[in-house]
C-alpha cells in the first residue's frame, strides 16, 4: 500500500487538471498545542506593556 496522498490540481475555472503526490510532511500528525501557543504567541506579541511608574508625582521638590 502507498503512503503517499495524491490530491487534485484545479483550474481557475474549477476544473480539474491532475494530480500530485504530497510530500511526506503532510502525513505528519498536527500539533494541536503547538499550534495553540503560536497563536498565543503572535497575539500577545502585540500587546504594548503599560509603563506605569508607582511612584509618578511624588518625586517631586515642591511643596
Amino acid at each position: 500500500m502507498s503512503t503517499e496522498q495524491q490530491v487534485p490540481v484545479f483550474s481557475l475555472d474549477g476544473g480539474q487538471l491532475s494530480l500530485i503526490r504530497l510530500p511526506k510532511v503532510f502525513q505528519t500528525a498536527v500539533r494541536t498545542d503547538l499550534i495553540k501557543r503560536a497563536v498565543i504567541s503572535a497575539l500577545t506579541a502585540r500587546i504594548q506593556p503599560k509603563g506605569r511608574d508607582p511612584l509618578a508625582g511624588k518625586r517631586t521638590t515642591a511643596e
